[in-house]
């Protein structure tokens, strides 16, 4: 079972790290073509930057992920080998809490913005969504304040 359990784990980290080799490749590919389009041909096509963006996102998100279950992360390595070992271990696990803090952070407001602009979030403007978002807080507040007031 357990050497079932390694196969499918070794199997996983090859997948996560074939996908951040994809990922730099298309974020290098796009920033090529969209230099490109802009500098020789004088048309930029307008979904050149975002996929250039959400290439790197995704890449940075699952190169975290790899770092963080491989204890891998070059600059806190440096940092491990001059502490102590104790204090090195208590440093390492409170960033691990904050590495899961912040990824239920992320999909809290995920979950918000899906609720706020629906399933297609492109139509959702920046200006449009900070509104959404401003009204959505308004309308927290005011029903915080409307319980306060029951009790």
């Amino acid at each position: 079972m357990l050497k079932i359990l390694n196969n499918f784990d070794r199997f996983v980290h090859r997948i996560l790290e074939a996908m951040c080799s994809l990922f730099l490749a298309l974020m290098v590919g796009f920033t090529i073509y969209n230099v490109v389009m802009r500098y020789v041909f004088a048309n930029p096509p307008v979904w050149g930057d975002l996929l250039t963006v959400l290439s790197n996102i995704w890449l940075m998100f699952i190169a975290l992920s790899l770092t963080a279950r491989d204890n891998e992360h070059i600059a806190l390595n440096l940092i491990y080998e001059k502490l102590p070992s104790r204090l090195a271990l208590y440093i390492r696990q409170f960033w691990k809490l904050m590495i899961i803090v912040i990824g239920i952070v992320l999909i809290i407001y995920g979950f918000e913005l899906v609720e706020v602009c629906g399933v297609n979030i492109g139509k959702c403007g920046i200006l449009n969504l900070q509104l959404r978002v401003l009204n959505l807080k308004k309308i927290t507040c005011q029903k915080n304040m409307l319980l306060l007031s029951c009790l």
